[in-house]
């Protein structure tokens, strides 16, 4: 299984804080020559400067990667807001300019999976360890799920087979069919041990992963869009 010439996934880029990378981002907009950029919140800390990473594949999984990689151009960010019950955050390039790629006015929004569907998740795995490696897997929804707070069930989320590592919290996870996104990785069911490298966690052997629904990402681009310039 793999994706269709004619579909085009969403683009996505490692993330970068305090010069350090940390895990996947993904474009999801555009508003007034600003890109507009998602990721989970868990991931990025505290750090004061964020920035995207563009590698050789201009995020595009599909075209030829080029490594062993000896620095590559960055786009500076500045966070727009964040929602630590959703685990979201987006951004949106710091200046107006360009990012390498085409990015939509606005992606389909309402977009639901039936259980057993296909799907792929675009990332970064090792990106936390350095490399700038990016790879599709292959999945389906395994299950749907709501996550409660403060004893309310609020926030939808989708549950899917995949070997999970440290870099792909934030991987856009879209249909097979036509490449439309639904979901963001937020993260795994954690196993008794971890694969690590020297002391750095980077994956793990479970197969199980949650994955934020798009719907809680939608409010969140929508008020970045509307901050001043």
């Amino acid at each position: 299984m793999h994706p269709s010439r004619d579909v085009a996934l969403i683009p996505a880029f490692p993330l970068i804080a305090d010069g350090r990378l940390i895990s996947t981002a993904f474009l999801c907009g555009n508003h007034r020559g600003r890109a507009y950029i998602a990721t989970t919140l868990h991931q990025i800390g505290r750090a004061k400067q964020y920035s995207l990473a563009i590698p050789s594949n201009e995020g595009n999984v599909a075209a030829p990667q080029v490594y062993p990689v000896d620095g590559v151009p960055t786009i500076p960010l500045e966070l727009c807001t964040c929602d630590p019950a959703v685990d979201l955050a987006v951004f949106r390039t710091a200046v107006p300019q360009p990012v390498p790629v085409q990015v939509p006015e606005a992606l389909p929004r309402g977009l639901s999976v039936g259980i057993g569907e296909p799907v792929f998740v675009v990332g970064y795995p090792f990106c936390p360890i350095g490399s700038l490696l990016q790879t599709l897997s292959v999945s389906h929804v395994s299950a749907f799920g709501r996550r409660v707070i403060g004893g309310i069930p609020l926030v939808n989320e989708y549950i899917i087979q995949l070997h999970s590592h440290t870099g792909m919290s934030g991987s856009p996870v879209v249909r097979k069919d036509d490449g439309s996104l639904f979901a963001i990785v937020r993260g795994c069911l954690s196993p008794p041990s971890m694969m690590s490298f020297g002391d750095l966690p980077v994956g793990s052997d479970s197969s199980i992963a949650y994955c934020v629904s798009t719907e809680h990402l939608w409010p969140l681009l929508d008020f970045a869009k509307a901050i001043p310039e």
